[in-house]
């Protein structure tokens, strides 16, 4: 039977029992399915609070069916790493798939608007811009009616090239501002309205520029009358592309629905 010992004053502040002692204590007891008073006298020493404090944590980590890994710096390094690496690669696969999408688009807008702005990503900014402010435009197909009188305005004008050249240019290059109207675009500059030709229409938009560029000459008084029959084909690539009888793109067909 365990007496009670007398404790020294001057080591009564270093043997402060807490309560995992007498936690450790009961469970010892337990495990020797031993009552209190056949155990052995064996010398009593204070468990320290740090120690009893561990012991306690891995009883509840325990009773709580896992098991508390702790990694050395060395490990937590190396996983950081292949965080930073897993987020790296996905963060290359999504700009690669962005520019795969706007480069087949844009067609040759995009390497344009690229060379323009000098940065590849500077470009694709932008070029997502315009398309999302196309993307607000109530775009709609032609009426038949509009597409027979827009078709019989264009034979007209290309009878008018033989013997006026200049003034049947100037016609076709009218001609296409009233379709572009027509399909939705609102009245904008050129250079806006090349770009936003572009984002549904990216193949063509290269003859819009071409013919523009004889456009200027043709103003300036230095087109030729070659010019001008080069112009009237490159017009007439959009004109075509225009008079389609598309279905227009799934964005333009919700903005006409709401």
């Amino acid at each position: 039977m365990i007496g009670v010992q007398k404790v020294d004053p001057q080591r009564e502040s270093s043997f402060r029992p807490s309560f995992h002692f007498f936690a450790y204590e009961l469970a010892l007891q337990a495990a020797l399915n031993t009552p209190r008073y056949q155990l052995p006298s064996l010398p009593l020493q204070p468990i320290p609070d740090s120690a009893a404090h561990k012991f306690g944590k891995s009883l509840h980590h325990e009773s709580l069916g896992y098991e508390v890994i702790r990694m050395t710096p060395t490990q937590i390094a190396v996983l950081i790493a292949v965080v930073i690496a897993v987020v790296a690669l996905v963060a290359v696969f999504i700009l690669q798939q962005r520019t795969k999408k706007l480069r087949a688009k844009f067609g040759p807008e995009y390497d344009r608007t690229v060379a323009q702005t000098g940065s590849k990503f500077k470009a694709e900014a932008e070029l997502e811009k315009v398309e999302k402010r196309v993307n607000k435009y109530p775009l709609r197909p032609l009426t038949a009616a509009d597409r027979d009188r827009f078709q019989q305005s264009w034979r007209v004008i290309q009878a008018k090239f033989v013997d006026n050249p200049a003034g049947a240019f100037v016609e076709a290059d009218q001609l296409l501002g009233a379709v572009m109207s027509a399909r939705g675009y609102p009245p904008s500059d050129f250079e806006n309205r090349a770009t936003e030709i572009s984002v549904d229409h990216g193949t063509v938009v290269e003859h819009y520029r071409a013919g523009h560029d004889v456009a200027v000459l043709q103003t300036q008084g230095q087109a030729t009358t070659e010019d001008l029959r080069r112009g009237m084909v490159h017009y007439r690539a959009l004109f075509d592309e225009l008079m389609l009888d598309e279905t227009v793109p799934a964005h333009a067909r919700a903005v006409g629905r709401g």
